[in-house]
């Protein structure tokens, strides 16, 4: 397993990722904040679990979502997608692993 993979699975459960290495990770991610929570003054945060692919892509789910009826969720996908992580590895070949996303909604930056 590579170094980004710091915990050790079962054999029918995926690696999981704690230390991930971006390379690649969306810019200006206020873009993405749901316009009505902004203008109402409304902070968020989501959490996803993602599948971290061979290729280093993410496919997440929302496990959670505070609060839930503000579209932060579908923000933090939104989010999520533009993101590519070095994947873990086991024999030297990129597998896939997994890895919990926090993503907090500020409205101070």
């Amino acid at each position: 397993m590579s170094a980004t993979s710091a915990a050790t699975a079962l054999p029918s459960e995926p690696p999981v990722i704690t230390a991930p290495v971006w390379i690649q990770r969306p810019r200006n991610t206020a873009r993405y904040y749901p316009r009505e929570a902004f203008l109402q003054g409304v902070e968020g945060q989501v959490v996803l679990d993602c599948m971290v692919e061979g290729s280093g892509r993410l496919d997440c789910s929302v496990t959670s979502e505070t609060p839930s009826d503000k579209g932060f969720g579908a923000a933090a996908l939104a989010i999520a997608a533009g993101h590519v992580m070095q994947p873990a590895t086991q024999g030297g070949a990129p597998v896939r692993a997994r890895y919990r996303m926090i993503v907090p909604f500020s409205t101070r930056g």
